[in-house]
């Protein structure tokens, strides 16, 4: 049962790691075709840094959302 739920984790954990980066480099392109010149390169730095501590910690949170859903459409 462990294994199980590990497992299911872990393939709900790769999904929203995939979703966020995915999402994170849209964001990021944009952020720098918007104005990316007249930022300066600590604030361009900032910038992905925050993205990176926001996926860092929204990807475990989703994760088990995601889970869920993987349990729910499994168990039918």
């Amino acid at each position: 049962m462990f294994y199980t739920t590990l497992t299911l984790y872990v393939e709900a954990f790769f999904i929203t790691a995939v979703l966020a980066l995915v999402a994170s480099v849209l964001y990021l392109l944009g952020y720098m075709a918007r104005g990316g010149q007249k930022k300066t390169l600590m604030q361009r730095q900032n910038k992905i840094l925050d993205v990176l501590l926001v996926d860092v910690l929204t990807i475990p949170v989703v994760s088990f959302a995601i889970l869920a859903l993987i349990v729910t459409l499994k168990s039918r």
